[in-house]
């Protein structure tokens, strides 16, 4: 028997599914709705939903205009400090020309070396250029105008540009979470939508699917979605897979419904129980285990393995929400 714990749980709030794929299930399941609405039953729940699904819309297409942004900004600060790397490489062979690698000066510039302005990163870059533009201005007479001109740019332009960066990528992140609010209303309301169409169509599950088309949420053609349970048989001496697809937190309701000792193992193989890890379960039996539990290596398939040397067994697992 399914777990009733899955009926007050919002399956549709889950990171596993896209933000694209999740937008593309919602679009198809009011195209869905339109479909058969005909006697207007479905009018507010179709105008409910879509209100939004366009909140979401909005709210994707200005997380995606920021990170364009954010990315724009990222490269423009990358490329003004290879310039800069550049440049003081150069600048270092015009002091040492000047005043000598040994003298005061040329330690002014570089106390560190010159690989402290080579290895550079974002958290002193701007305090080397701060130096060099200082330093440039205290040797102008020997270094020229042009060469303090130079840093003061690279120093200008890189906060400037650094700060819009910053500014960007706070965007982003507020954006990110208006996105997440919109989709978590939108779940919601999907949800309670599939509650009210399961109510409708009540024993009749082929009827209610009309309403939607979950091949577009699941991740790949074996997935096990949290809630759902198999029945089957094994054979005498036979292991063989009963779901895939799930991940390492995932935990299962296994009965054992037969006449003969089962065995519940996790691995990363089809049909092939480890040799060391599993749970054997005795007829009649029903326990609740974790991945962890059934083994400590992991895995992302359920396997049964019938112990018995003559006797079909019969067994029941249910993922856990």
């Amino acid at each position: 028997m399914i777990n009733l714990n899955t009926f007050f749980k919002n399956h549709l709030d889950s990171v596993e599914v896209s933000d694209a794929n999740f937008y593309k299930f919602v679009e198809d399941h009011i195209s869905r709705l339109k479909a058969n609405n005909d006697a207007g039953a479905y009018t507010t729940m179709y105008d409910n939903t879509l209100s939004l699904l366009n909140n979401y819309a909005t709210a994707l297409s200005q997380e995606d205009t920021q990170y364009t942004q954010q990315q724009g900004s990222t490269i423009s600060v990358d490329t003004i400090i290879a310039a800069f790397k550049t440049y003081t490489s150069r600048t270092e062979g015009l002091i040492n020309f000047i005043f000598g690698v040994k003298s005061a000066e040329y330690q002014d510039f570089f106390p560190a070396g010159v690989t402290e302005y080579s290895q550079a990163t974002k958290a002193n870059i701007e305090v080397l250029m701060r130096r060099m533009v200082v330093k440039t201005q205290k040797y102008v007479g020997k270094l020229g105008s042009e060469v303090v001109t130079q840093f003061e740019t690279f120093y200008e332009t890189y906060t400037e540009t650094r700060r819009s960066q910053l500014e960007n990528i706070g965007r982003v992140t507020a954006n990110r979470s208006q996105t997440e609010e919109t989709r978590v209303a939108l779940s919601r309301q999907v949800m309670s939508n599939l509650l009210v169409i399961a109510n409708q169509f009540l024993g009749n599950p082929e009827r209610g699917m009309d309403f939607f088309d979950q091949s577009i949420i699941r991740r790949n053609n074996y997935s096990t979605d949290e809630g759902e349970s198999a029945t089957n048989t094994v054979s005498s001496q036979t292991t063989q897979t009963i779901f895939k697809g799930f991940d390492k937190s995932s935990s299962f309701i296994l009965s054992n419904l037969g006449a003969t000792s089962l065995r519940f193992s996790i691995s990363t193989i089809d049909n092939t129980a480890p040799a060391v890890y599993g749970i054997t379960i005795s007829p009649g039996d029903t326990i609740t285990a974790s991945v962890f539990e059934l083994n400590p290596d992991g895995g992302d398939r359920l396997n049964v393995t019938n112990l018995d040397s003559e006797t079909t067994g019969k067994y029941n697992a249910e993922r856990l929400p």
